[in-house]
C-alpha cells in the first residue's frame, strides 16, 4: 500500500482525531504532495524549498533550522495546508466560495498561456458536495521549460490564495494529459478550459 493510499484511508477512517490530526499534518508537512505532483511540478517543488533554504543560509542562519523554515514557507506557500484541515473536519466552506472561485479561476486559466487544460473533479462532479468537502482541481501545461515553469507558478499563486483565504484547494498541473490517468474514471471532469474532451472521455 503506497504512502498516499495510506493517507487517504487515514482521513477517511474513524481513527481518534489525537491520532489522525498529528499524522496528518505532519505527512502533509513532510511530502506536501510530491509524490503525487508529475515531474515538472516535483523540481519546482524541490527547487523552492533549495531557494528558500540557501537565502536563509545567507542570511546567517543555521542550515538545519534554513531546511526548516523553508520547507515550512514552501507548505504555506505552495501546499495545500487546509485540505488537511478539511480532512479533519475543522473547517466548512459553503457552496458559494466555490462557485465564485471557480468563475474567477476559469478567466485566469483561460488568460493563462502555459495551460492547455483545466478541469474539476471530485464531489461536485460526483454530485455529493458538502461544506466539509475540498476542491479538485487538475491542470495540464503546454510544452516546454518556460511553459513548465509558468504553469508551476500559476498553481504556487492558487495554493498561496486558498491558504490565505482558508480555502480547502487541491490542485495540481501535469506535464501530459497522461497525468489524468491516476483520477477516478467513473468521474467525467468539469472543463474550464480545454482540447482534450475527446481524449478524457476515452480514459
Amino acid at each position: 500500500m503506497g504512502i498516499s493510499r495510506i493517507y487517504h484511508n487515514l482521513a477517511k477512517g474513524d481513527c481518534p482525531m489525537y491520532i489522525k490530526a498529528p499524522i496528518l499534518l505532519l505527512s502533509n508537512w513532510l511530502f506536501q504532495g510530491i509524490l503525487y505532483m508529475d515531474k515538472t511540478e516535483r523540481v519546482f517543488k524541490l527547487a523552492l524549498d533549495m531557494l528558500f533554504t540557501l537565502v536563509l543560509v545567507f542570511l546567517g542562519v543555521n542550515l538545519g533550522v534554513s531546511i526548516l523554515i523553508g520547507h515550512t514557507f514552501n507548505w504555506i506557500l505552495n501546499g495545500h495546508v487546509f485540505v488537511v484541515f478539511k480532512n479533519l473536519k475543522i473547517i466548512t466552506t459553503p457552496r458559494e466560495k466555490f462557485d465564485v472561485y471557480l468563475e474567477r479561476l476559469k478567466k485566469r486559466v483561460e488568460n493563462e498561456p502555459s495551460i492547455v487544460w483545466a478541469g474539476v473533479y471530485g464531489s461536485l462532479v460526483r454530485g455529493e458536495f458538502k461544506e466539509t468537502s475540498d476542491l479538485d482541481i487538475r491542470l495540464i501545461r503546454k510544452l516546454g521549460v518556460i511553459n513548465g515553469v509558468r504553469a508551476c507558478i500559476f498553481v504556487m499563486r492558487e495554493r498561496s490564495w486558498a491558504t490565505f483565504h482558508k480555502f480547502p484547494l487541491d490542485i495540481y498541473v501535469g506535464d501530459s494529459v497522461r497525468f489524468l490517468e491516476n483520477m477516478n474514471k467513473k468521474e467525467l471532469p468539469i472543463t474550464l478550459k480545454g482540447e482534450f474532451d475527446a481524449y478524457l472521455h476515452s480514459l
